[in-house]
């Protein structure tokens, strides 16, 4: 027996006597964090369990919480769970796309920190990125980082910042050097939103659901060892961790679940909120946190074949 073989067999066996029955099939998955309780009795167990293995994010070192897997041992843990329908045990930006990234920039201190309650399901991280001037032209950006002391001191707003008012922190692209060329100048900062200088308002759309928020800043503290990457200089890193939104190679993104037909339920979904896919793709985040990265593709696949105007 080859050592993928065998970790196969123990994945298996694990599955199989760890997984709860009412987790084998579509439906939701936790976000984690302090904010929002996991209501699921089988869910919240099913995220213990699978933390304490490390298969929450399976790839990462397990000082951090993972559970050290190379690419084709996850690849396996993958098909094993599709194999007894299993759903992910935990979603959201801290496992997708902060912790990705301080595993490649963050600082030993940083992924001590962050890391491990990102894996556990005890922080919830949302996106200050967009602001109302900067949206797809994100690089010029105006809120603003002044260094004073052991902290930055934060003044602006953020956009469109998905579940704001539900996070324990959020990451941050803030201006730190105002005289610097637009993609110069700009650095990407930790906070904690648990503070009175944080103010979120969320925005209600037509539908009646807010999965967005504004985000105001008045002098909000982000402490200088929670800068990731040199300062002035983290619009590569920023963008980088764009791209594990699009890969989620190192989580299990509800890997178990199937393609989607055309009669899936998504269908009234975007009769409700039009064939904008980038503003459904996170609707169904927030909704359907157990749609697979699968039924997201055919979700644009639908859009396209569809047609389907947004209502006014």
């Amino acid at each position: 027996m080859t050592a993928l073989e065998e970790f196969r067999t123990k994945a298996r066996a694990w599955l199989d006597e760890n997984c709860p029955q009412s987790i084998k099939g579509p439906g939701g998955v936790p976000v984690g964090g302090k904010k929002l309780a996991v209501k699921d009795v089988d869910a919240k167990r099913w995220l213990d369990l699978c933390a304490g293995k490390g298969y929450t994010v399976p790839m990462w070192p397990k000082q951090y919480g993972g559970a050290g897997l190379s690419k084709d041992e996850y690849l396996i843990l993958l098909e094993e769970m599709r194999r007894i329908n299993a759903r992910s045990p935990l979603q959201g930006m801290g496992i997708g796309l902060i912790g990705p990234t301080l595993n490649e920039f963050g600082t030993a201190d940083q992924k001590q920190r962050h890391l491990p309650p990102i894996a556990r399901g005890e922080i919830r991280w949302c996106q200050g990125y967009s602001e109302p001037n900067a949206g797809s032209d994100l690089a010029s950006l105006q809120t603003r980082a002044v260094a004073k002391e052991d902290n930055f001191i934060i003044n602006g707003q953020k956009i469109w910042t998905s579940g704001a008012d539900r996070s324990d922190w959020m990451f941050c692209l803030a201006r730190t050097d105002p005289n610097a060329p637009n993609h110069e100048g700009i650095s990407l900062l930790l906070l904690d939103m648990d503070q009175p200088r944080v103010t979120t308002r969320p925005i209600r759309l037509i539908s009646g659901d807010s999965p967005f928020c504004e985000t105001f800043f008045d002098n909000t503290i982000a402490r200088k060892d929670d800068l990731v990457g040199p300062k002035n200089r983290s619009w590569a890193i920023g963008k980088r961790l764009l791209q594990h939104e699009r890969s989620g190679i190192r989580i299990l993104m509800g890997g178990a679940v199937k393609p989607a037909r055309l009669e899936n339920p998504f269908l009234q979904l975007i009769k409700t909120y039009g064939a904008d896919s980038a503003l459904t793709n996170q609707i169904i985040s927030y909704r359907w946190s157990g749609v697979s990265r699968d039924g997201l593709e055919n979700l644009d696949r639908w859009l396209g074949q569809m047609k389907i105007r947004p209502a006014c």
